[in-house]
């Protein structure tokens, strides 16, 4: 699991720490439920696996909460897996309708369309014919658009990208401990990163419903929200649907 893979890089290594890459469908179909298909689902997982203890990628698209896409025939597909996937399917029976919802859902070619820089033709990637179609989602998921806007994902990268690199807490994130909590509280994932006289907390509600956390800690600020609060209930804290909390702790 997520935190036995650091204890064996503990040992010795250094992870490599990533949530998409081109040979995997988008995180937020591959990795949430429809109900967290969203910003804070999309934002929750971004802080979930971004302080963990290793070095961090972000794989293209995967700021701008870039999605899977939706393709009518097998023709538009270019990846060879995909192509085969359908074949077997419809030599084991399945129908052609069944058997592309089967591409749709686990095609490398869902990460490797082109990067949507704008909201013109191509996604403003290129004025000649792209290897793959844009998503057609490029009109509003894009660049230019979230540049402009605070509330965006690209924004909310950038702030914990501040945090992680250029804070007075980045020492903490790249060399310092790491610790589980709460692993027994379903669907939340926690960890302490301690450096010195250091200490944060990051506090994951990987769920669509609230649930409240007996932090023993005196909290002294929050670092990061993706619902935006600067204030906590001391050793009660509170997380709603999918939200991830980044607190400094005494």
């Amino acid at each position: 699991n997520l935190f036995h893979m650091h204890e064996i890089a503990d040992k010795g290594g250094w992870l490599g720490l990533c949530i998409e890459n081109h040979d995997q469908p988008r995180s937020v179909e591959r990795l949430l439920e429809p109900a967290g298909r969203n910003f804070y689902g999309e934002s929750m997982l971004a802080v979930l696996y971004f302080f963990l203890r290793g070095t961090p990628y972000i794989y293209q698209g995967q700021e701008l909460g870039m999605r899977n896409v939706s393709r009518d025939t097998i023709e538009e597909y270019n990846d060879c897996s995909s192509v085969n996937q359908y074949r077997r399917a419809l030599a084991e029976g399945f129908s052609p309708e069944s058997a592309l919802a089967f591409v749709r859902n686990q095609s490398r070619d869902n990460a490797r369309t082109p990067f949507q820089w704008n909201n013109r033709t191509n996604a403003g990637f290129s004025s000649g014919v792209p290897w793959l179609k844009v998503n057609e989602n490029y009109e509003t998921v894009n660049a230019a658009a979230e540049d402009g806007d605070s509330d965006s994902m690209l924004n909310f990268y950038r702030t914990i990208i501040r945090l992680r690199t250029d804070s007075a807490y980045a020492d903490v994130f790249t060399d310092g401990t790491m610790e589980p909590v709460f692993l027994d509280t379903e669907n939340v994932v926690a960890y302490k990163r301690i450096l010195g006289k250091k200490s944060v907390m990051v506090l994951i509600n990987y769920q669509n419903n609230r649930t409240v956390l007996d932090v023993k800690e005196k909290i002294l600020r929050i670092l990061c929200c993706n619902y935006k609060k600067d204030t906590v209930i001391q050793h009660t804290v509170e997380l709603q649907p999918y939200e991830a909390m980044i607190i400094e702790y005494s």
